[in-house]
């Protein structure tokens, strides 16, 4: 028996992607333990029947704006003097790691690419990790475009230019994006690769040498920690290049018997085509483009005769608000339990989460793709290429473009053919998964 410890973020969509992994670990006799990055990833994973222990240096620490008032001076140094408290914090690390190791002491850290850098500590106890990838690989290729791009790839001229452009576009992002983080470093003195710096120093990890650049800020990665990608290899793009030797397309992991509220169906006038429409669980409900996209949506099918619409709002306040008065067929919530929802569903209007995706393919359910940010605009092309779904515009579309969209989506006989293929080859080889995780664990 090995156990295994997940660090992982409160992101639904991520804790999601774990569950299958963690359930078959433990159906193989191994022992599976949570670190709480947050208290919400405690009561979610005891909710799912694991274990969870503390971890109080994966914790953001709060940040204390500047009191109101200050002027320019004051307030640098109010953010100066923070940052030096955050620094002397992260000295404490260490001593808290071996704490925690006198609690659970595993034979496998399974990270979050969010949080990885938190391995740093854990390295000197000689402890291996792998990174789960719950996105598509971000490894550069003259056929694929970076994950944030919804380039449609190809074998033309012109679209292999696309994929070098849209490289091209991001790693210029990339760019910018640490230009302004040095700059903020050195008028701050405070920053995120300080902290990791530090965290290294302490360690005496070879920092230099492991961490393998990305050109994006989110999708931190080190060159010796295993990276094992939540998809099926048939699902993402065609590569020219080889993989690297420590990448392993896993399968999809979703686990379809995740514990979920049920949905009270008794609320729902139900008419001949039922949609669900979501944009996933992050910065659900504080963002305006979002907002005003589920607006759109809603207006389309208030009037809608053949239609039962349900929308996940991500907030309860905010649902309420949207919800139109004396309409039955329109049900907004402030969450669903998606699994049990898409049983029931005749299309998924979705942001192209990975989770949603994955979802959508097992249980059969035709796409209609609005990407917002992240990786869901590769997901969206990932959709319009095997021939899954759809993709609009989420800033341009209005209601009789949403509505065209889903009608053209629903009279596509070839889409159920496609998910049906894509869900075969996502259900190949259900024990790769794990049989992965235990090599890394020391099995054979």
């Amino acid at each position: 028996m090995k156990s295994f410890g997940f660090v992982i973020t409160e992101h639904e969509g991520h804790l999601n992607s774990t569950l299958s992994l963690a359930r078959m670990l433990t159906a193989r006799g191994h022992r599976v333990c949570y670190l709480e990055s947050s208290d919400g990833v405690g009561e979610f994973v005891r909710r799912q029947g694991f274990s969870s222990v503390a971890a109080p240096f994966l914790r953001d620490a709060p940040r204390q704006p500047p009191p109101k008032g200050l002027g320019p001076i004051a307030r640098l140094r109010h953010v100066r003097q923070a940052g030096r408290e955050r620094m002397r914090s992260l000295e404490d690390i260490p001593g808290q790691v071996e704490t925690l190791l006198g609690q659970f002491r595993p034979d496998l850290l399974v990270f979050d690419p969010f949080i990885l850098w938190h391995y740093i500590p854990f390295w000197r106890h000689r402890i291996p990790a792998v990174v789960l990838s719950t996105k598509p690989l971000l490894d550069e290729d003259p056929l694929v475009p970076p994950y944030t791009s919804d380039v449609i790839p190809g074998p033309s001229t012109a679209r292999r230019l696309a994929v070098r452009l849209a490289w091209w576009r991001t790693r210029a992002e990339y760019r910018r994006y640490r230009l302004s983080a040095r700059l903020s470093r050195l008028v701050t003195g405070h920053g995120t690769m300080k902290e990791v710096e530090q965290l290294a120093r302490q360690a005496g990890f070879p920092l230099e040498q492991e961490w393998a650049t990305r050109p994006l800020a989110f999708d931190f990665a080190l060159r010796s920690v295993p990276e094992v990608v939540l998809h099926s290899r048939a699902y993402d793009f065609p590569r020219e290049r080889p993989l690297r030797s420590n990448v392993h397309y896993v399968g999809p992991c979703v686990d379809q018997t995740r514990k979920e509220s049920d949905f009270d169906w008794s609320t729902l006038e139900l008419r001949p085509r039922l949609l669900l429409c979501s944009l996933g669980t992050v910065r659900q409900g504080r963002d305006a483009v979002g907002i005003a996209f589920l607006r759109r949506v809603i207006e389309t099918f208030k009037d809608a005769p053949d239609f039962s619409l349900i929308v996940s709002a991500g907030d309860a306040q905010l649902a309420e608000q949207l919800q139109p008065p004396g309409v039955r067929h329109v049900r907004v919530v402030r969450s669903v339990p998606q699994l049990q929802v898409l049983q029931r569903c005749t299309a998924m209007i979705t942001h192209g989460g990975s989770s949603s995706v994955k979802e959508c393919i097992l249980s059969g359910v035709p796409m209609l793709v609005y990407p917002l940010r992240a990786d869901q605009p590769g997901h969206s092309a990932r959709v319009v290429y095997h021939g899954l779904g759809l993709r609009g515009s989420v800033k341009d579309d209005d209601s009789a473009t949403i509505r065209a969209n889903v009608e053209r989506l629903l009279a596509d006989p070839h889409i159920p053919q496609r998910l049906a293929t894509m869900r075969s080859r996502f259900l190949e080889d259900a024990e790769a998964p794990v049989r992965c995780l235990e090599s890394y664990a020391g099995l054979r």
